[in-house]
């Protein structure tokens, strides 16, 4: 598909429509460098996510399989989880993520949006129709995402707040909640590729690979900010 055929996509035009948005603030004057990390921490990427959400639900339905539709509607649906995070900061302080008991709705949040996107690629829509044998073995896999994940919840999230609460002043147990879920997600899907030989899927499994990978390292380094263990450099 040739440039021209790409920008015929309407997804496509509405994604740059969108990014052209959600940069604009960058190169207005009359913002401070104050205001445009609040902008950025808390409002910059959510059109692009409900952009997203709105690309995963667009084609859905149109002569795929079912296992195909799941897995879509499951990202679509992780996604949708990030959004409510975001939107849920919107006017609520820092401390209040802070708080022992009420930042445990943002980690349920987190914990819901990366068991979808485990449970989308347990779905291996790249599989034709499933013998009952590994029909079986795929619902355990997905049941397994979903103890996994809730294990981590009250191991990193429930635990800590009811006996160290002073743990989460600096949000370290969620975020390594988060870093060792994505270790997970990108687990399964790097070995779900190397079983892959559809080179569609192939390609679907290595973007998403390539994108766990990043909230990997980004979810790492904003870690090791908490932990004091890398200099915060504010903007400006």
């Amino acid at each position: 598909m040739n440039i021209l055929g790409i920008w015929r996509d309407p997804i496509v035009r509405l994604f740059v429509i969108v990014e052209l948005l959600v940069l604009a603030p960058y190169v207005a004057p009359w913002l401070t460098a104050h205001q445009l990390e609040i902008y950025a921490d808390l409002y910059a990427t959510i059109p692009t996510k409900l952009a997203v959400i709105l690309a995963l639900l667009y084609r859905p339905w149109r002569g795929r399989r079912p296992a195909e539709q799941r897995f879509w509607l499951l990202l679509a649906a992780a996604y949708g989880c990030w959004v409510v995070a975001d939107v849920l900061a919107f006017g609520v302080p820092l401390s209040w993520f802070r708080d022992p008991r009420s930042g445990l709705i943002e980690d349920l949040l987190f914990v819901g949006f990366y068991v979808m996107v485990a449970l989308a690629l347990e779905r291996r829509p790249h599989e034709r129709a499933p013998r009952d044998g590994v029909s079986r073995l795929r619902s355990y896999r997905s049941a397994g995402a979903i103890i996994f994940g809730a294990g981590l919840l009250v191991y990193f999230a429930v635990v800590p707040r009811e006996f160290e609460p002073r743990a989460f002043v600096h949000l370290m147990p969620s975020m390594m909640l988060y870093v060792i879920l994505d270790v997970y997600v990108l687990s399964r899907a790097v070995t779900i590729r190397a079983a892959c030989r559809c080179p569609r899927w192939r390609r679907v499994y290595g973007l998403m690979i390539v994108t766990v990978a990043l909230w990997t390292v980004f979810d790492t380094v904003e870690g090791l900010f908490y932990a004091e263990l890398l200099p915060w450099v504010p903007m400006g």
